[in-house]
């Protein structure tokens, strides 16, 4: 057991895709098959035949079973525990999720600026080894306030007058700075996380 968890662990480190975990499983599996022929020659042989193979079919499929457990376990913990997988960050830059499809309907101007803005997230942390993907979905989401009123941001303003245009400096800084205070107010609620 040692030796296959620590096999499991090394092999694993910190990815963790679908395909890393199953090969991670097949090396587990591969490891408990070493380690019990280890064993079996040092006790001075293998005994009969069908206790080997009967001894190494459960060691195969020991290994096989834990990549599956994980991978159906994988969902409880995150929600129980509060992790966030590179599963959940695809569920989240998915641009079905409601957040997204909001900005997308009601502020397309400010889709296109995320996106972009991620596309240049990406690059960067590929550039300097840094998690893209939470980065990517981090940019997706950074202007959602722009949804409460989304005329007053240059982006969203197609073939409207600038409303800044009609009012003071003063009180244009005051909508945006208010905008942005009822989002975090609304993010921190219950109420709107439901939503």
């Amino acid at each position: 057991m040692l030796f296959s968890c620590f096999a499991g662990a090394f092999f694993l480190g910190k990815d963790n895709r679908i395909v890393r975990i199953l090969q991670a499983g097949l090396f587990v599996s591969l490891i408990n098959i070493i380690t019990i022929t280890a064993l079996h020659m040092m006790k001075g042989g293998f005994g009969s035949w069908f206790d080997y193979g009967t001894a190494i079919s459960f060691a195969f499929i020991s290994g096989f079973f834990a990549a599956v457990l994980t991978l159906g376990l994988m969902p409880f913990f995150e929600t129980g525990f509060g992790i966030l997988s590179r599963t959940k960050l695809i569920e989240l830059s998915s641009p079905n999720h409601p957040l997204l499809r909001k900005i997308l309907l009601e502020a397309p101007g400010t889709y296109h600026h995320s996106v972009m803005v991620a596309n240049l997230a990406d690059s960067a942390c590929e550039a300097i080894g840094a998690h893209g993907l939470l980065a990517r979905v981090g940019a997706y989401y950074h202007d959602i306030g722009k949804t409460r009123r989304p005329h007053f941001f240059i982006e969203n303003q197609m073939k409207i007058d600038n409303p800044h245009n009609k009012i003071s400096p003063q009180l244009s800084k005051t909508i945006i700075i208010l905008i942005h205070m009822m989002v975090r107010k609304c993010l921190r609620s219950t109420k709107c996380q439901k939503k």
